[in-house]
């Protein structure tokens, strides 16, 4: 029999050295353990966002954090009807003026989204909207896109999400999926009419909810957020968007 970690218990030898050698063992399995946990935190483990879970919350708790928000007019495209009243944005499927390239937010403006007009640079913040079950973005930009090029209108990298300035959860009649950078992942799950967004600036701590009663964690993601974010919207043609007051 080969000795255990170079701890030797022949047969012959007395049950009174029993304690010590427990002893010895113990030590070297402690040893062992510190090492592991070095070379652990010198390598660093490295985990995709989603695969971080969050910590259990249910909505009463997000709720405590909510902020109702509005619909900033000069941020939205030609194509989008503001009701003030109700706080909602509808896609007409028509130009309601013509489509100017200037404007506060250039790039923006080329996809039928608009801003909310508060941006939000610090503490915990949730809010939530429903959705026609259409295709929608729901999701957060920096206030500014890729420089105008030359390029014809509707160029993808002024979407939300497909540019490493916004993230969103977007609905495609379909499915849920995520973007960030032009990236995207996929979600399981059906439509939810109600979305929850919360936002947890210090923590750089963005996650996506399901609403229906409770709440259910559809993605989270992790980042460093370099400048005040404001909510914004897609809304595709024919579709709807409300902004829930509380």
């Amino acid at each position: 029999m080969e000795p255990l970690m170079g701890t030797n218990c022949e047969e012959e030898q007395s049950f009174l050295q029993l304690p010590e050698t427990l002893e010895e063992l113990r030590s070297r399995l402690a040893d062992m353990g510190l090492s592991f946990i070095n070379q652990l935190l010198l390598k660093g483990i490295k985990m995709k966002s989603y695969e971080v879970l969050p910590p259990a919350v249910d909505r009463k708790t997000l709720l405590k954090c909510y902020c109702n928000l509005n619909f900033d007019p000069t941020t939205a495209s030609e194509e989008l009807f503001l009701f003030k009243e109700t706080h909602s944005v509808l896609n007409l499927g028509i130009l309601l003026e013509p489509f100017t390239a200037g404007g506060p937010f250039p790039g923006f403006k080329q996809w039928p989204q608009v801003l909310c007009s508060r941006g939000l640079s610090e503490g915990r913040h949730y809010w939530e909207a429903e959705v026609s079950n259409s295709w929608v973005c729901l999701g957060v930009t920096y206030r500014r896109s890729p420089p105008l090029s030359g390029r014809p209108r509707r160029n993808i990298v002024y979407l939300l999400g497909r540019n490493p300035y916004s993230w969103c959860l977007e609905w495609d009649s379909l499915k849920f999926s995520v973007w960030h950078d032009n990236t995207q992942t996929v979600l399981h799950g059906g439509y939810h009419r109600t979305l929850g967004v919360a936002l947890d600036c210090a923590a750089g701590c963005l996650s996506f909810y399901g609403v229906a009663g409770g709440v259910s964690l559809l993605y989270r993601f992790l980042a460093s957020f370099l400048e005040p974010l404001y909510p914004a919207v897609m809304v595709s043609s024919g579709a709807l968007v409300t902004l829930k007051q509380v």
